[in-house]
């Protein structure tokens, strides 16, 4: 059988949606493996045709290239270990050496390694995958979905009332201010929903002592424990960040609320319906003069949130 790697950026969206790769790879007749470095391997059991693990130590990259017939690498100039393997390979091995880039440039095709993947930033990272695979790979068997598999005994938006919300991620300028998800909460309360925030034990102290924002949060122990809680929810709304791509994968529709179309259209999550808010393409965002994107957060109320929530709830 023949054997491949993808080597994904440590996000959680980028590790699910590497597994797009991974599934579409298996599908024909490929053993994969797939390296993460933050935890993903923690839903091993969900995604049973595949190996995840957290990066080799330095001394064990050698080896990748001897026993895989394809190599994939997310380039990432922050991580070494990523950018040596990358060198590595384009160095000794060019033919089995794919370098996943994905970019909102403006300038498509100036990005390094473009021509590997040469991916659309008018389309979902999920589409592109799907894209990847067909007319670059040239896969015979090509699907959208990642392969997973959840526990025999959850049942899908068994709650359907219940609402994820995750407000933050893990870069701060994604990040709608906390205060007005509290705010959206109470809104989707009153009107009939459970809102839960979903946070880290660490994210919770930016919540002081506020009795009715903590009301609302739950924390997790493991991603198993949290894709198991999501799976059975209704909806999500979030930042762009990697729970909104658990949830969509999931199957629940979605909202994402973040600073500019292009983001949006890039990476907003792909598998199931999803709305993304962002101020109006009329502000000004020009080069030097980027008022859209520093007053973003400001520009989206809570109100119109809970609109376009109800909105896609008439739909989904």
């Amino acid at each position: 059988m023949k054997k491949c790697c993808i080597f994904s950026c440590k996000g959680l969206g980028d590790g699910l949606i590497n597994l797009v790769l991974g599934y579409n790879l298996f599908l024909n007749d490929y053993k994969v493996t797939l390296y993460h470095d933050n935890h993903l391997d923690d839903l091993q059991s969900w995604f049973s045709y595949i190996t995840i693990l957290p990066f080799p130590v330095d001394g064990l990259a050698s080896q990748i290239y001897e026993e895989n017939d394809l190599v994939f690498i997310a380039y990432d100039k922050s991580n070494p270990f990523l950018m040596a393997l990358i060198q590595d390979g384009k160095t000794t091995c060019p033919s089995k050496t794919y370098v996943l880039n994905p970019s909102v440039t403006t300038k498509i095709g100036s990005q390094p390694y473009y021509g590997d993947t040469k991916f659309n930033p008018g389309i979902p990272m999920v589409e592109n995958m799907v894209n990847f695979c067909s007319h670059i790979l040239k896969l015979n068997k090509v699907t959208i979905f990642n392969g997973f598999s959840p526990p025999s005994l959850l049942q899908n938006r068994r709650y359907i009332n219940r609402l994820i919300i995750h407000p933050t991620s893990a870069n701060e300028n994604r990040n709608w201010p906390l205060d007005r998800y509290v705010t959206l909460a109470t809104l989707l309360q009153s009107n009939g929903f459970e809102p839960v925030l979903v946070m880290t034990d660490k994210e919770i102290q930016q919540l002081k002592n506020d009795t009715k924002a903590l009301s609302y949060v739950k924390t997790f122990s493991n991603l198993d424990e949290l894709a198991s809680f999501v799976f059975e929810s209704g909806y999500m709304i979030g930042n762009d960040s990697g729970i909104g791509h658990l949830a969509s994968m999931l199957g629940l529709p979605s909202i994402t609320i973040c600073r500019n179309p292009r983001v949006f259209d890039l990476w907003r999550p792909g598998w199931q319906k999803n709305i993304g808010i962002y101020p109006s393409k009329k502000i000004p965002n020009i080069s030097g003069f980027r008022i859209r994107d520093q007053l973003w957060k400001r520009l989206i109320g809570p109100k119109k949130v809970l609109k376009r929530f109800l909105d896609l709830k008439t739909t989904c």
